[in-house]
């Protein structure tokens, strides 16, 4: 583990590349350092780097978890019941509808027989921190 408070291109590249596959991502990797540079000291700081990962954080369980969400609602009305479940994780599955209804349960609190979104972001919440 680093115990340096700064971290310049050159060791943020090194790093990103022992991590990954991407080779030759020069100018992705100056986009990336000027967008968490906010101060613009050519280094990447501790709380520069906190700031990435909090709002990485909030895009997920703000963004992303609305257009899931929206994406399992086929019909628009703020619920997600167990036929718009089906359709989505079943495809042409021959599950019974006990199947899909036991897992809208699984995520119902208030027992409605649907997932309202925040039962859903609940949930999604819930995965991505893996409790």
């Amino acid at each position: 583990v680093s115990t340096q408070s700064t971290w310049g291109r050159e060791e943020l590249e090194q790093g990103f590349e022992k991590v990954s596959k991407f080779t030759g991502i020069e100018q992705d990797f100056q986009q990336i350092m000027e967008m968490l540079d906010t101060n613009k000291s050519g280094q990447i700081d501790y709380t520069e780097f906190v700031m990435a990962t909090i709002n990485r954080q909030q895009l997920l369980t703000d963004e992303r978890i609305t257009e899931t969400f929206a994406k399992f609602d086929k019909d628009g009305s703020g619920f997600i019941n167990a036929g718009e479940l089906k359709v989505i994780l079943g495809g042409s599955s021959n599950l019974p509808d006990s199947y899909w209804s036991d897992l809208i349960n699984e995520v119902d609190e208030n027992g409605d027989g649907q997932i309202s979104f925040n039962e859903f972001k609940g949930m999604m919440e819930t995965l991505i921190r893996g409790d």
